[in-house]
């Protein structure tokens, strides 16, 4: 479900996007996919901007932050912060937006587990 979200994306259908995303979720949680929630609210989340539902989107983004943390998962996290960021510019909370972004450079680590700057 979740690459049918980004397809739909992809060829500008925002509205089955959200669809695919959201029954992504859900499916996650039902099988207790954990590892895979915080991505799939992303997509969620991506689906709510480009329907310019920004409260809706700003709590998908809060949400997968949240449990990318939690999880250790660096990377979507980062793309968590990224895509809130963008959020809270379109609101005009610059400050917020810019510490976001600012934390969200940090996603890669290197072998050995040092943290390396994009």
């Amino acid at each position: 479900m979740a690459v049918l979200s980004i397809l739909f994306d992809q060829c500008g259908f925002p509205d089955l996007a959200l669809t695919a995303a959201e029954e992504s979720v859900d499916l996650d949680r039902r099988l207790g996919l954990d590892e895979l929630i915080h991505g799939d609210l992303l997509n969620v989340g991506t689906a709510h901007l480009n329907l310019d539902n920004d409260a809706k989107a700003d709590a998908c983004f809060r949400e997968a932050l949240a449990l990318a943390l939690a999880r250790g998962d660096w990377a979507n996290a980062a793309s968590a912060s990224t895509n809130l960021g963008n959020v809270l510019a379109k609101r005009g909370e610059m400050t917020k937006a810019i510490m976001l972004l600012q934390v969200s450079e940090i996603d890669r680590y290197d072998v050995d587990g040092r943290v390396r700057r994009r």
